[in-house]
């Protein structure tokens, strides 16, 4: 991550979720966002293990997932083990193997 001119390393088990915008990644750490250069598809390839992509805009950390509630579409909203609660979109295509992910 680029910050006043500075490149700061993020550690992974920070990240909450990661979600497309605009040829970057936002990064959702804690209580800040920050834009990486990186695209979802590579940060994907660099944050193997406990992340999982759960829509084509939004890679999650596993560990930070506190809910799944059924969308009346099919689909699933994620709600994130963070302060603000955030709440991340799951296309119908990624549930079942999300489920299976998490073990539920």
């Amino acid at each position: 991550m680029q910050k006043d001119g500075r490149t700061m390393l993020v550690d992974g088990d920070s990240i909450v979720y990661a979600s497309a915008a605009r040829g970057y990644s936002s990064l959702k750490l804690g209580d800040e966002r920050v834009l990486v250069s990186f695209s979802l598809n590579e940060l994907e390839r660099r944050l193997q293990g406990h992340f999982f992509r759960v829509h084509r805009s939004y890679l999650v950390n596993l560990r930070y997932v506190r809910e799944l509630v059924p969308d009346f579409r099919g689909a699933l909203v994620l709600v994130m083990n963070d302060r603000q609660r955030s709440r991340v979109e799951v296309s119908r295509r990624h549930a079942r193997e999300l489920r299976r992910r998490l073990g539920v």
